[in-house]
């Protein structure tokens, strides 16, 4: 995803089959949690820089990761 500095976004999850989940971003929590559960969707807050988040969860076979990546566009000031 490429967003404008400063902007929202909203990440939606959806997983099956597992016990637990949990969204974090850049190997930390999120802010404003909760980001649990087998489903969700939640709103980031303002994206200053390249953001990368990661859904872990629980299953009965072991752990399952997914991420996905907000990219900040460049800002262009013109000469």
């Amino acid at each position: 995803y490429l967003l404008q500095k400063g902007t929202k976004s909203e990440i939606t999850w959806e997983t099956s089959n597992t016990k637990s989940c949990e969204v974090t971003k850049n190997n930390g929590t999120v802010k404003n949690a909760p980001w649990l559960g087998a489903a969700g969707t939640s709103t980031t807050n303002k994206i200053q820089s390249t953001t990368k988040y990661t859904l872990v969860c629980q299953t009965s076979e072991g752990e399952l990761v997914a991420s996905t990546t907000v990219y900040v566009a460049p800002e262009w000031e013109e000469q």
